[in-house]
């Protein structure tokens, strides 16, 4: 079966109803004491997959996030992603041959923390950097397990206003497994922010306001494969609750042994309390 390299499960979160990346990480972090609980659907519809099978995919992901503010500057994050994938695997050396598929269950862990290194408040901007660093624990699953614990160190920096924001970050992950599974990654995003409607209102108790995004999403490994996203994307933003959609569309998608999607679309919400 193709590794899914097309899906990665880690995403950046925030802590109050500024608009942040929906694919990308953010700098910003609850405060001390604050949680934050984010899921999300990520539906990766894949057509055509080719050599050295022939592959069609429905692949629909639930990454369960949570986080904890231990300080103003120091966050502790866990990630449980549950899958499900249907399709059809086609041999080419084997006409009429196929295999299908209808999997559920449980991709790899992530335990990370993220620490800032530095911030620069003025009135009505802020700008901050930070630094994280986890591991990723297979989750034992037959179907969608790795076969390694994987280490991951990254950067993240964003500047955010009262009328836009944008979010860079940069995490390799160090891939301990073997065969197919033992390349490297660099995952790469940068995410640009804008507030498109803001709620005249916003003395009141649920004030809102509303973001358009656009993102650029990547992925590299060491065997040479890239796959890049555009993803243009909204969020509905309130006091403690962000609701949001984004759709991707494959920019690059030069894949080794991966799984070539068509497009994935997004949506979820995150809460904090």
């Amino acid at each position: 079966m193709h590794r899914l390299a097309a899906l990665s499960l880690m995403f950046g979160l925030a802590s109050h109803a500024s608009g942040v990346g929906i694919n990308a990480d953010t700098a910003l972090a609850p405060g001390k004491g604050q949680y934050i609980h984010r899921a999300q659907l990520r539906y990766l519809r894949s057509t055509g997959t080719p050599s050295p099978i022939d592959l069609d995919l429905s692949l629909l992901a639930s990454p369960q996030v949570l986080v904890y503010g231990v300080e103003e500057d120091l966050s502790l994050f866990g990630v449980v992603p549950f899958l499900r994938r249907e399709g059809t695997l086609r041999s080419p050396g084997a006409p009429g041959a196929s295999v299908d598929l209808d999997e559920t269950g449980v991709a790899d862990l992530t335990f990370f923390a993220k620490k800032r290194i530095f911030r620069e408040d003025e009135p009505g901007r802020t700008r901050r950097t930070g630094l994280l660093g986890g591991l990723e624990i297979p989750s034992g699953d037959p179907d969608f397990s790795s076969d390694s614990l994987d280490p991951f160190l990254g950067l993240v920096h964003s500047r955010h206003g009262l009328e836009d924001g944008l979010d860079l970050d940069a995490v390799w992950k160090f891939n301990t497994g073997s065969g197919i599974r033992r390349h490297d990654e660099l995952r790469y995003d940068a995410a640009y922010s804008r507030t498109l409607i803001l709620d005249p209102g916003r003395e009141v108790s649920r004030p809102w306001q509303l973001n358009g995004l656009l993102e650029l999403n990547g992925s590299y490994l060491t065997d040479g494969s890239h796959l890049l996203f555009i993803s243009p994307g909204l969020q509905l933003a309130l006091t403690d609750l962000i609701l949001e959609t984004s759709f991707q569309v494959p920019l690059v998608r030069d894949l080794v042994n991966g799984v070539e999607p068509d497009f994935v679309l997004v949506t979820g919400f995150r809460r904090t309390w």
